[in-house]
């Protein structure tokens, strides 16, 4: 049995979702990430996924209007996601905190996808990443979570081809290492910029 699925039989009201799943979201409830990583993207029309932020255990998703943004909610690993009622929400003495955090986020993530180079916006996804879901080494911050060059490409605009060549220059600046290869690799920042946008 995994862990994920211990929890889901303690918490029936949770849901699972299996990775690489869309999430599907009501426009009258808040979704509560109990367990593993949700992905926030554009899917356009054409097929292409621009990345807009990675999500964790605590953190809340607020759903998109079914529009011509194209957004979607896709789970990154395997998923437990707890569906609330915005009535049931607004009793939370924490969800104007809450909702600030996640703000706070966004702008962060808007911040790093503003900037001019794409070097300069790679190492600012990277370290925003740190910041979420990084831990400490004696080499740096280690990234612990899967993230592809395709899906980075996505986050700031570049093609996958770009995003493999910048991340070998980061690599030969001594700004990062690459630990692992396939679906193990992982990237572990060196002096990475710290944030506050938990």
């Amino acid at each position: 049995m995994t862990a994920l699925h211990g929890q889901l039989q303690r918490a029936p009201q949770c849901r699972r979702y299996l990775r690489g799943t869309l999430i599907p979201t009501m426009p009258d409830q808040l979704l509560q990430i109990q367990a593993g990583i949700v992905a926030q993207m554009v899917i356009h029309t054409d097929g292409t996924e621009v990345l807009l932020g990675l999500h964790g255990a605590g953190q809340l998703l607020i759903p998109h209007p079914a529009d011509s943004c194209f957004l979607h909610l896709q789970a990154q690993t395997e998923v437990l996601i707890v569906p609330i009622s915005w009535q049931e929400a607004c009793q939370w003495p924490d969800l104007p905190e809450k909702l600030r955090a996640r703000l706070w986020q966004q702008e962060a993530w808007a911040a790093m996808q503003a900037r001019p180079a794409y070097e300069d916006r790679l190492l600012g996804i990277l370290s925003l990443l740190a910041e979420q879901f990084g831990s400490a080494t004696d080499d740096g911050i280690l990234v612990d979570l899967r993230i592809t060059h395709q899906q980075l490409a996505g986050a700031i605009g570049a093609t996958r081809s770009t995003v493999t060549r910048l991340l070998s220059t980061l690599r030969r600046r001594n700004l990062l290492t690459t630990i692992g290869a396939g679906s193990q690799e992982r990237f572990c920042l060196h002096n990475s910029p710290h944030h506050t946008h938990r």
